[in-house]
């Protein structure tokens, strides 16, 4: 690596850059909120399940939430598979 290179600073535009979308990211983290999902326009439904998933997580200390719990997070909300007719019948 030359030592031109590895001498090269970021210009002080870069800098603040850098600096605003730090402080914005943690602002929102400390509201718990994941910068990541907040540059997403979601629907009333896709927030209301982030939101059930982000309690779940606190209130059973779980990270990673597995598909089965993802499932019930869901049917805590409400929802349900819709019945085929011919399921309905048998």
């Amino acid at each position: 690596m030359s030592k031109e290179w590895a001498a090269a600073r970021p210009s002080a535009e870069t800098q603040r850059r850098a600096s605003r979308a730090s402080l914005a990211s943690r602002k929102l983290k400390l509201r718990g909120m994941d910068p990541v999902t907040t540059e997403i326009d979601y629907s009333d439904a896709e927030l209301e399940f982030l939101k059930a998933v982000e309690e779940y997580k606190k209130r059973y200390d779980r990270r990673f939430p597995t598909l089965h719990e993802l499932l019930q997070v869901l049917k805590s909300l409400g929802y349900a598979k819709p019945q085929t007719q011919a399921s309905a019948a048998s």
